[in-house]
Protein backbone atom coordinates (compact mmCIF):
# COMPACT_ATOMS: atom_id res chain seq x y z
CA UNK A 1 0.00 0.00 0.00
CA UNK A 2 1.23 3.49 -0.83
CA UNK A 3 -0.70 6.68 -0.05
CA UNK A 4 0.14 10.37 0.06
CA UNK A 5 -1.66 13.58 0.97
CA UNK A 6 -0.84 17.16 1.88
CA UNK A 7 -2.60 20.02 3.63
CA UNK A 8 -2.89 21.92 6.87
CA UNK A 9 -2.56 19.90 10.08
CA UNK A 10 -3.20 20.60 13.73
CA UNK A 11 -0.09 19.65 15.73
CA UNK A 12 0.54 19.59 19.52
CA UNK A 13 4.18 20.14 20.54
CA UNK A 14 5.51 19.05 23.97
CA UNK A 15 6.73 21.78 26.38
CA UNK A 16 10.09 23.26 25.42
CA UNK A 17 10.34 21.38 22.11
CA UNK A 18 10.04 24.43 19.84
CA UNK A 19 12.93 26.73 18.99
CA UNK A 20 13.28 30.49 19.44
CA UNK A 21 10.71 32.52 21.40
CA UNK A 22 8.48 29.49 21.99
CA UNK A 23 11.28 27.35 23.44
CA UNK A 24 10.66 28.55 27.00
CA UNK A 25 6.94 27.74 27.02
CA UNK A 26 6.29 25.21 29.80
CA UNK A 27 2.95 23.93 28.52
CA UNK A 28 2.01 21.89 25.42
CA UNK A 29 1.62 24.15 22.39
CA UNK A 30 -1.03 23.72 19.71
CA UNK A 31 0.08 24.90 16.28
CA UNK A 32 -1.09 24.96 12.69
CA UNK A 33 1.33 23.37 10.23
CA UNK A 34 1.45 22.80 6.49
CA UNK A 35 2.84 19.37 5.67
CA UNK A 36 2.98 16.50 3.22
CA UNK A 37 2.27 12.99 4.53
CA UNK A 38 3.18 9.70 2.85
CA UNK A 39 2.56 6.16 4.12
CA UNK A 40 3.95 2.91 2.68
CA UNK A 41 3.06 -0.49 4.07
CA UNK A 42 3.79 -4.07 3.02
CA UNK A 43 2.48 -7.29 4.57
CA UNK A 44 3.54 -10.95 4.24
CA UNK A 45 1.59 -13.66 6.09
CA UNK A 46 3.18 -17.04 6.83
CA UNK A 47 0.58 -19.30 8.40
CA UNK A 48 -0.77 -22.84 8.68
CA UNK A 49 -4.39 -24.00 8.81
CA UNK A 50 -5.83 -27.25 10.18
CA UNK A 51 -9.31 -28.47 9.30
CA UNK A 52 -11.27 -29.21 12.47
CA UNK A 53 -14.75 -29.40 10.88
CA UNK A 54 -15.58 -31.02 7.53
CA UNK A 55 -19.16 -32.21 7.31
CA UNK A 56 -22.05 -32.42 4.87
CA UNK A 57 -25.20 -30.48 5.74
CA UNK A 58 -28.81 -31.44 5.19
CA UNK A 59 -31.17 -34.31 5.95
CA UNK A 60 -29.69 -36.52 3.25
CA UNK A 61 -26.08 -36.05 4.32
CA UNK A 62 -25.36 -39.73 3.88
CA UNK A 63 -26.08 -39.64 0.13
CA UNK A 64 -25.02 -36.08 -0.80
CA UNK A 65 -21.59 -34.42 -0.90
CA UNK A 66 -22.86 -30.83 -0.91
CA UNK A 67 -23.34 -28.40 0.69
CA UNK A 68 -20.27 -29.09 2.83
CA UNK A 69 -19.23 -27.01 5.83
CA UNK A 70 -15.58 -26.62 6.83
CA UNK A 71 -13.79 -24.73 9.62
CA UNK A 72 -10.03 -24.09 9.66
CA UNK A 73 -8.19 -22.36 12.55
CA UNK A 74 -5.15 -20.37 11.37
CA UNK A 75 -1.89 -19.77 13.28
CA UNK A 76 1.24 -18.11 11.98
CA UNK A 77 3.37 -14.99 11.64
CA UNK A 78 2.81 -11.63 9.97
CA UNK A 79 5.79 -9.68 8.64
CA UNK A 80 4.78 -6.02 8.61
CA UNK A 81 6.92 -3.29 7.06
CA UNK A 82 5.84 0.33 7.39
CA UNK A 83 7.34 3.67 6.46
CA UNK A 84 5.82 6.98 7.53
CA UNK A 85 7.13 10.34 6.32
CA UNK A 86 5.92 13.84 7.20
CA UNK A 87 7.81 16.23 4.94
CA UNK A 88 8.36 19.98 4.95
CA UNK A 89 6.49 20.92 8.12
CA UNK A 90 6.11 24.71 8.02
CA UNK A 91 4.65 26.24 11.17
CA UNK A 92 2.31 29.21 11.14
CA UNK A 93 1.89 31.51 14.18
CA UNK A 94 1.42 29.58 17.41
CA UNK A 95 -1.51 30.73 19.58
CA UNK A 96 -0.76 30.66 23.32
CA UNK A 97 -3.86 31.84 25.16
CA UNK A 98 -5.11 34.71 23.00
CA UNK A 99 -1.65 35.87 21.88
CA UNK A 100 -0.11 34.61 18.63
CA UNK A 101 3.63 34.04 19.15
CA UNK A 102 5.70 34.09 15.95
CA UNK A 103 8.28 31.33 15.78
CA UNK A 104 11.55 32.44 14.19
CA UNK A 105 12.82 30.40 11.26
CA UNK A 106 13.87 27.78 10.64
CA UNK A 107 10.90 25.74 11.81
CA UNK A 108 10.88 23.49 8.78
CA UNK A 109 11.38 19.86 9.72
CA UNK A 110 10.93 16.35 8.36
CA UNK A 111 9.74 13.43 10.50
CA UNK A 112 10.35 9.83 9.43
CA UNK A 113 9.84 6.41 10.93
CA UNK A 114 10.67 3.05 9.32
CA UNK A 115 9.86 -0.26 11.04
CA UNK A 116 9.74 -3.95 10.16
CA UNK A 117 8.22 -6.34 12.71
CA UNK A 118 7.42 -10.05 12.90
CA UNK A 119 4.16 -10.55 14.80
CA UNK A 120 2.06 -13.54 15.92
CA UNK A 121 -1.11 -14.08 13.90
CA UNK A 122 -4.25 -16.04 14.75
CA UNK A 123 -7.47 -16.42 12.79
CA UNK A 124 -10.01 -18.76 11.29
CA UNK A 125 -11.60 -19.63 7.98
CA UNK A 126 -15.22 -20.80 7.73
CA UNK A 127 -16.61 -21.89 4.37
CA UNK A 128 -19.35 -23.73 2.57
CA UNK A 129 -18.68 -25.83 -0.53
CA UNK A 130 -21.80 -25.49 -2.67
CA UNK A 131 -20.64 -27.74 -5.52
CA UNK A 132 -17.50 -29.15 -7.13
CA UNK A 133 -16.72 -25.66 -8.45
CA UNK A 134 -18.31 -23.05 -6.17
CA UNK A 135 -17.73 -22.18 -2.53
CA UNK A 136 -18.42 -19.22 -0.25
CA UNK A 137 -16.71 -18.28 2.98
CA UNK A 138 -15.42 -15.84 5.52
CA UNK A 139 -11.86 -15.44 6.82
CA UNK A 140 -10.65 -13.30 9.71
CA UNK A 141 -7.34 -12.77 11.49
CA UNK A 142 -5.71 -10.59 14.15
CA UNK A 143 -2.02 -9.81 14.71
CA UNK A 144 0.21 -7.50 16.71
CA UNK A 145 -1.35 -7.75 20.17
CA UNK A 146 0.45 -4.52 21.24
CA UNK A 147 3.91 -6.05 20.84
CA UNK A 148 6.88 -3.76 20.02
CA UNK A 149 4.82 -0.59 20.66
CA UNK A 150 2.40 1.10 23.04
CA UNK A 151 -0.35 0.09 20.65
CA UNK A 152 0.03 -2.33 17.72
CA UNK A 153 -2.99 -4.18 16.37
CA UNK A 154 -3.94 -5.31 12.85
CA UNK A 155 -7.07 -7.18 11.80
CA UNK A 156 -8.46 -8.43 8.47
CA UNK A 157 -11.86 -9.72 7.42
CA UNK A 158 -12.64 -11.23 3.99
CA UNK A 159 -16.10 -12.29 2.79
CA UNK A 160 -16.43 -13.79 -0.66
CA UNK A 161 -16.60 -16.69 -3.08
CA UNK A 162 -14.23 -19.01 -4.96
CA UNK A 163 -14.54 -20.75 -8.31
CA UNK A 164 -12.34 -23.81 -8.84
CA UNK A 165 -10.82 -23.89 -12.33
CA UNK A 166 -8.91 -27.14 -11.71
CA UNK A 167 -7.98 -29.32 -8.72
CA UNK A 168 -5.02 -27.00 -8.04
CA UNK A 169 -6.25 -23.54 -9.14
CA UNK A 170 -9.11 -21.31 -8.00
CA UNK A 171 -10.27 -17.76 -8.63
CA UNK A 172 -11.34 -15.67 -5.64
CA UNK A 173 -13.63 -12.64 -5.46
CA UNK A 174 -14.03 -11.12 -2.00
CA UNK A 175 -14.76 -7.93 -0.12
CA UNK A 176 -12.00 -7.09 2.33
CA UNK A 177 -12.00 -5.02 5.52
CA UNK A 178 -8.64 -4.09 7.07
CA UNK A 179 -7.63 -2.02 10.10
CA UNK A 180 -4.13 -1.09 11.30
CA UNK A 181 -3.74 0.75 14.61
CA UNK A 182 -0.27 1.78 15.76
CA UNK A 183 1.10 4.19 18.39
CA UNK A 184 4.61 4.44 19.83
CA UNK A 185 7.44 6.83 20.71
CA UNK A 186 7.57 10.03 22.73
CA UNK A 187 7.82 13.76 22.18
CA UNK A 188 8.28 14.90 18.59
CA UNK A 189 9.13 11.34 17.53
CA UNK A 190 5.81 9.88 18.74
CA UNK A 191 3.94 8.19 15.91
CA UNK A 192 0.21 7.55 15.92
CA UNK A 193 -1.34 5.95 12.86
CA UNK A 194 -4.78 4.47 12.27
CA UNK A 195 -5.54 3.11 8.79
CA UNK A 196 -8.91 1.67 7.75
CA UNK A 197 -9.38 0.16 4.31
CA UNK A 198 -12.12 -1.76 2.56
CA UNK A 199 -12.74 -2.78 -1.02
CA UNK A 200 -12.98 -5.58 -3.56
CA UNK A 201 -10.24 -8.21 -3.75
CA UNK A 202 -9.64 -10.36 -6.83
CA UNK A 203 -7.06 -13.12 -6.58
CA UNK A 204 -5.86 -16.52 -7.70
CA UNK A 205 -5.19 -19.46 -5.35
CA UNK A 206 -2.68 -22.20 -6.24
CA UNK A 207 -2.57 -25.44 -4.23
CA UNK A 208 0.44 -27.80 -4.14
Amino acid sequence: MSAKNSGNLGVTFPPGSLPGVAAGISIPVRASADASLSVRQGVIDLAAAYRVVDTTLGDSAATRRFPRLFVDPIVGLRILSQKLEVDNVRLNNIPVGNLPIPVPPPVNQNFRTNRTTVEPLIGARIGLDLSERWSVGIRGDVSGFNLYADRNLTWNLLIGTQYQLSPNTSLQLSYRFNNFDFEDGSGLSRTKLNLRQNGLLLGAIFRF
